[in-house]
């Protein structure tokens, strides 16, 4: 850097100084964000020149002197560049201290101010006799980029490629809205950027991306975007069977779009087998199926095995372990029931045949009339053994008895029968 001072000629006039009111106006100042402006200002001693003091010795004469010359020291009004002064901030935020520099050859004591901030600031300058001030109002103008540079310029993306570009001001901004980047793709069916600077990848070709700050677009930059073609997969959808429904190629990392679900009778199609939403590698997708649900009214349904109603409940009727329970109706084995009247061999009968004191009873051996009874001891023309015949069954009464025996029998089983199955169909409702 380099300093200028701003003097006053007699064609031109770089700044005016009011004595009256002590307001200095400078009519010209070198702008820029690094740029400082130096206000100086400097009084000039006169020394008294009653110096002699009579009838004093030397040395005597000598402290007289410096004490003449101390008392009679005045300052000249000051031209406005230099002092000295105190300084001080009256309004406003930032650093004053004083110090040395060299102006024009000379060494001279100067007020430094750095502003904090933007804004005005206020700064007094008063005399060492206090009679006399100067006041300044500092403008402070915040610091913008004057450049923005970018981490890369030119960079190579595959298809669906993601890239963060990231830029930088120089200097730093002052204020937060001096800060903001404002990003753009001129091509962005071939390339996008977010308003972050993240760039993502479309298609194939080229594409300039811009940078520049929203409070002034000449501080710019840019970068150049080459997509080349991305990878491409196949995905097959297959059904349970294997018959393919449908296949597609995707590129690498994109989505597969699925086909229509299937039909299959007696199932419902629940989804696919493996993930298609971001396909690295070829796939093959197979189609999933849940059974569908059965009538709960349907007759077969044999999940209540429980069921008190059960027909092999140990109360059933047909229960082998009661054979003496005189009201089972399936017991037509008990021969010694005094009150059966299917009983052949009954005692009491009084139609008995076989009853030895029936008097109609043909057979009757001790019979002196029938003389055809083959079995009459007294017939002297018997060849065979004089016993008695009639339980050989070859006697025509004794064989028509056996016949109604069993014809009885056989009507008692089938009433036995019938009567069991409307029991079990009574305990099946």
């Amino acid at each position: 850097g380099y300093e200028v001072e701003l003097p006053n000629y007699s064609w031109y006039s770089s700044y005016t100084y009011d004595p009256e009111t002590g307001a200095l106006h400078v009519n010209y100042c070198p702008s820029g964000a690094d740029n400082k402006m130096r206000i100086e200002a400097a009084g000039v001693p006169v020394e008294g020149t009653d110096a002699n003091v009579e009838g004093s010795s030397t040395a005597e004469s000598t402290a007289a002197e410096t004490a003449a010359a101390e008392t009679k020291t005045v300052y000249e009004r000051p031209d406005g560049l230099y002092g000295p002064f105190d300084w001080a901030v009256t309004q406003g935020t930032g650093t004053l201290q004083m110090v040395e520099t060299t102006i024009s050859g000379s060494t001279v004591e100067v007020a430094e101010y750095t502003p904090a901030e933007p804004g005005v600031s206020y700064i007094t300058a008063t005399s060492k006799d206090g009679k006399y001030s100067i006041n300044f109002a500092v403008i402070s103008e915040p610091v913008k980029a004057e450049t923005i540079t970018l981490d890369t310029n030119n960079v190579e993306l595959k298809e669906g490629e993601t890239l963060q570009l990231n830029a930088q001001l120089n200097p730093a901004p002052t204020l937060e809205e001096d800060g903001k980047v404002t990003w753009m793709s001129f091509s962005p069916e071939t390339v996008t950027v977010s308003e972050d600077g993240m760039l993502t990848a479309v298609q194939e070709g080229y594409a300039y991306i811009k940078a520049y700050t929203e409070t002034d677009n000449t501080v710019q930059t840019y970068c150049i975007v080459h997509v080349t073609p991305a990878e491409r997969y196949t995905v097959t959808f297959v059904d349970y069977d294997g018959t393919v429904l449908k296949e597609v190629e995707v590129k690498a990392g994109e989505a597969a779009a699925a086909p229509e679900a299937p039909v299959r009778e007696g199932y419902t199609f629940t989804g696919w087998d493996v993930d298609f939403s971001n396909v690295t590698s070829d796939l093959t997708v197979t189609a999933q199926y849940t059974p569908d649900a059965t009538d709960p009214t349907d007759p077969t349904d044999p999940t209540n095995p429980t069921d008190p109603t059960n027909p092999t409940d140990p109360t059933d009727p047909t229960d082998p372990t009661n054979p003496t329970d005189p009201t089972d109706p399936t017991n037509p084995t008990d021969p010694t029931d005094p009150t059966d009247p299917t009983n052949p061999t009954d005692p009491t009968d009084p139609t008995n045949p076989t009853d030895p004191t029936d008097p109609t009873n043909p057979t009757d051996p001790t019979d002196p009339t029938n003389p055809t009874d083959p079995t009459d001891p007294t017939d002297p023309s018997d060849p065979v053994d004089d016993g008695d015949s009639a339980g050989t069954g070859e006697n025509p009464q004794n064989m028509f008895l056996w016949g109604l025996f069993s014809l009885m029998m056989i009507l008692a089983v089938a009433a036995m029968g019938t009567t069991v199955i409307s029991y079990l169909r009574h305990k099946k409702m």
